[in-house]
């Protein structure tokens, strides 16, 4: 058996101070950062700069996703991102993730707390999804809204994804609520 492994999963959008923040916040607690790429927009406007990733380090995989269909620029922007993300499982086998290593799954502007990912870790099996309750900013990191918190930050393992299946955006972050963690983090 093998030792579980923590990656951080997300599509990167051209946020690089706050995918800066996540790595610096996270480094301590995971062992890879795996970034997806798309050439365009989920409105399929093309990126102007692509790839824009500026980042590199031996704990950085990052993928770019180009393969439309041909009938993409008809799809609405959700189905766009459902088709990006889908790409997620083949891109986790092929770095070697392993069912039992753990995925905290959330976009660049969801900054969650390192030592509540840590508390969190050895608790998630397969078939659990957990979501990190964050502070929810608007516009600015000092404009917080007391109305409401945050919870679409994911944490599960790479199995629960396989025996989903398909897009982790789609079938875990949209559908599942998932067991609220308070204190996860902020969301900007």
């Amino acid at each position: 058996m093998s030792i579980m492994k923590v990656y951080k999963v997300s599509t990167y959008t051209d946020e690089s101070e706050l995918t800066d923040i996540i790595m610096n916040e996270l480094d301590s607690v995971v062992d890879g950062f795996i970034f997806l790429e798309a050439s365009h927009t989920y409105q399929m406007d093309p990126r102007p700069e692509f790839p824009a990733f500026p980042f590199k380090g031996d704990k950085i995989f990052h993928r770019t996703f180009t393969d439309y269909p041909a009938n993409a620029f008809d799809l609405k922007a959700d189905k766009i991102e459902e088709l990006v993300t889908g790409q997620y499982i083949d891109i986790l086998t092929e770095i070697g993730v392993q069912p039992e290593d753990i995925l905290l799954y959330g976009d660049s502007d969801e900054i969650p707390y390192t030592e509540t990912v840590k508390a969190l870790i050895p608790y998630v099996k397969t078939g659990d999804i957990y979501a990190l309750e964050m502070i929810f900013c608007n516009y600015w990191i000092n404009c917080v809204s007391f109305e409401k918190t945050w919870t679409q930050f994911k944490v599960f393992n790479f199995q629960t994804l396989l025996d989903i299946g398909g897009s982790p955006q789609e079938n875990i972050r949209k559908k599942i609520v998932g067991t609220i963690v308070p204190n996860g983090g902020w969301h900007w």
